[in-house]
């Protein structure tokens, strides 16, 4: 079983997910959070990256969004060290953040819950935009 295999098979048993979060490929993994947020994982050899793509953004007050979207992710501010950004549509917010490999289970679980929480935030962040 490979390194990732192990890792999503334990976060599925902590989080309570059933059925077990699955790799639609080796090495891919994608579940949903709610609200029709769904969250890739992806085996990249040596590091994990994490995804999602959420929105729409809010088209009240768009500078300021940009403006408080850009220094969070210029200071790392809100973001537990995942990196901001906007799809190439300009409609949706992207939240992505790459886990190193080399962990155990807890660890492993603990940035995935970390990645969670930034989504949630900026989930939020948009609402008080609009």
């Amino acid at each position: 079983m490979a390194k990732i295999d192990q890792l999503m098979k334990n976060f599925s048993k902590e989080i309570g997910a059933d059925p077990p979060i699955q790799a639609n490929v080796p090495g891919v993994y994608g579940f949903s959070v709610g609200d029709g947020i769904s969250v890739s994982v992806v085996d990249k050899g040596g590091e994990v990256t994490v995804s999602t793509a959420f929105g729409p953004l809010p088209r009240q007050e768009q500078e300021k969004f940009y403006t408080t979207l850009m220094s969070a992710d210029l200071f790392f501010q809100d973001t537990d060290r995942s990196t901001l950004g906007i799809d190439e549509k300009g409609e949706k917010l992207v939240i992505k953040k790459v886990i190193n490999h080399e962990m155990d289970d807890k660890q492993f679980a603990d940035e995935m819950e970390d990645f969670l929480n930034t989504v949630d935030f900026w989930k939020s962040k948009i609402q008080e935009f609009r």
